[in-house]
């Protein structure tokens, strides 16, 4: 039972240390003027799945600010074809555990990434 719990409290330590390394990668590779990160180098640099990093990302321990973008008026060109070719690239169909990462990716609101997206 000790060596289980031992186990799982290592499991959670390597997990929140990856955590905050993914988040402070991803505070370095902030792009003020696309307002989102460049999550393509946080990959090479953590050598690890898109998806991976995203749901390690963790937004209160990060210096960007979620923007909000609840008209599709709102969103750019090429923000709409970003968050397209995401959906299609690496989701498929988009289940509603997922849309919290696509917002992640796009930095919006994920209930503004799926009012944009359909």
């Amino acid at each position: 039972m000790e060596q289980a719990l031992a186990a799982d409290d290592a499991r959670l330590q390597k997990r929140a240390e990856l955590s905050i390394r993914v988040t402070k990668l991803a505070d370095l590779a902030y792009d003020e003027q696309r307002g989102r990160c460049d999550w393509e180098s946080v990959t090479r640099d953590m050598d690890m799945p898109l998806i991976e990093c995203l749901r390690l990302f963790d937004p209160s321990l990060s210096t960007f600010s979620v923007r909000s973008l609840p008209n599709i008026t709102d969103w750019l060109a090429n923000d709409l074809s970003t968050l397209k070719s995401l959906v299609s690239e690496q989701f498929g169909a988009v289940t509603a555990d997922e849309w919290p990462l696509v917002g992640i990716y796009m930095n919006v609101e994920q209930a503004d990434c799926f009012m944009a997206h359909t």
